[in-house]
């Protein structure tokens, strides 16, 4: 950082201050005020800086937090009832039997209407609403059923079209918003470690790593992603995302997920949000077409804290002291469902303990019994040829038989103190 003009802008001010006729403490005190630091304390310009950049995040992030709100418009849809008045102006008038249609408690006229309504709103977007024609069964409904499609296909068609672009603006809006909450919380929590105290911790635990992974089909890519990262000085991530079937599309799914949750989280997002955020992406580009699975792991490395989050993710398995642990997590995937909030599983890593991460295609063929007895009898290998071993136990398995994308992730903890 350059202080020099902080330097110079603090000394001019004491100058001016000097100046003024005021009482001898007074005058000191403004002066202090006035001058963030001398030449010498680069420890006050510093804390300085940071209260300034605290400000500035906490300003930013409130301005996030309006335009997340503004973004979450009510979604206008288009009258209902009024479009019945219009049909029924179109269709209904004059006919010899609107008051038997319209009048008493069989009212066979709104319920006419208000079925062609559902229907034009259940369409595709590209198909017409009588894209079957008038159907014998429309037609024994209605006096006029031969002019349904000339008399109102327009006027359902225009009501389907804007209702459609409607609720597509608020899905966008709402991943907006979003995104928006997200940098909202993301410059909050900044503030908020730039008015902690600086405190550095050492880590407590090491962890060595090892992953390996295999295409279902030869000559095919592989629809499964992982990643093993550092999130921040203290906290390590692991995660294995599997996409919808195999090949690119299901490896860019999967590798999409895993990219933008490993951002997020090294950006100090907690889970859930990066979770919430990643899912309505997935859903807005593609429904129920388009899902992956996540099954994320942060370790502390300083308190051994580890957090696991599943999203149609398979068990993980922990090797501790001679006995094998199972950690079990939910079953909806991303991509599926609005607000997805999967509830994280807490436990303790310790040094001797070898954690395995892997995928369905994986864990279906080599089974859970065999993956536990691979950790256990393990014990001290070196944590990729772990991981190429569980590969080796699937592919045994499911020989002449269909194979899915495979992938396994190994950790073996041991103690940082002294290495």
């Amino acid at each position: 950082m350059n202080l020099k003009p902080v330097i110079w802008a603090g000394a001019l001010a004491g100058m001016a201050l000097s100046a003024l006729p005021l009482p001898g403490d007074w005058a000191r005190l403004l002066m202090r005020l006035a001058r963030p630091g001398e030449p010498g304390d680069p420890l006050r310009l510093a804390a300085l800086e940071r209260r300034r950049a605290e400000g500035k995040l906490r300003a930013l992030g409130a301005a996030f937090g309006e335009l997340a709100e503004g973004y979450l418009r009510p979604v206008t849809l288009p009258d209902e009832q009024a479009l019945t008045r219009r049909l029924r102006g179109r269709l209904c008038a004059g006919c010899g039997d609107y008051g038997e249609c319209w009048a008493g408690e069989r009212n066979r006229g709104a319920r006419l209407l208000c079925d062609l309504i559902a229907r034009a709103a259940v369409r595709p977007e590209d198909a017409p609403v009588f894209e079957e024609g008038v159907t014998p069964e429309l037609l024994r409904r209605c006096r006029r059923g031969r002019l349904l499609a000339e008399r109102t296909e327009d006027l359902l068609e225009d009501f389907a079209r804007t209702r459609r672009a409607e609720l597509r603006r608020g899905a966008e809006n709402r991943l907006v918003s979003a995104q928006f909450m997200q940098a909202q919380g993301l410059l909050e929590a900044l503030a908020a470690g730039l008015a902690r105290p600086v405190r550095r911790e050492r880590p407590r635990l090491r962890v060595a790593h090892g992953a390996a992974c295999a295409s279902g089909r030869a000559g095919e890519m592989s629809g499964d992603s992982h990643l093993v990262t550092m999130l921040d000085e203290r906290r390590l991530l692991a995660l294995v995302s599997d996409g919808m079937g195999s090949g690119p599309a299901a490896a860019e799914e999967s590798a999409l997920a895993a990219r933008l949750l490993g951002r997020f989280l090294r950006a100090g997002a907690g889970v859930g949000l990066a979770v919430e955020t990643v899912n309505a992406l997935l859903l807005n580009r593609g429904g129920e077409d388009m899902f992956a699975t996540a099954d994320i792991l942060v370790l502390d490395l300083v308190t051994g804290e580890a957090e696991l989050t599943k999203l149609a993710a398979c068990p993980t398995f922990i090797a501790r002291g001679g006995e094998a642990l199972r950690v079990e997590g939910g079953r909806l995937p991303l991509g599926i469902l609005e607000r997805v909030r999967p509830e994280p599983v807490r436990t303790r890593l310790m040094p001797g303990d070898a954690l395995l991460m892997v995928s369905d295609g994986v864990a279906d063929a080599a089974g859970a019994g065999a993956l536990e007895a691979l950790l256990l009898d393990g014990a001290g290998e070196d944590p990729a040829r772990l991981a190429e071993r569980a590969l080796d136990i699937a592919g045994d398995a499911c020989e002449g038989g269909r194979r899915d994308d495979m992938t396994a992730v190994c950790l073996v903890v041991s103690d940082a103190v002294g290495q």
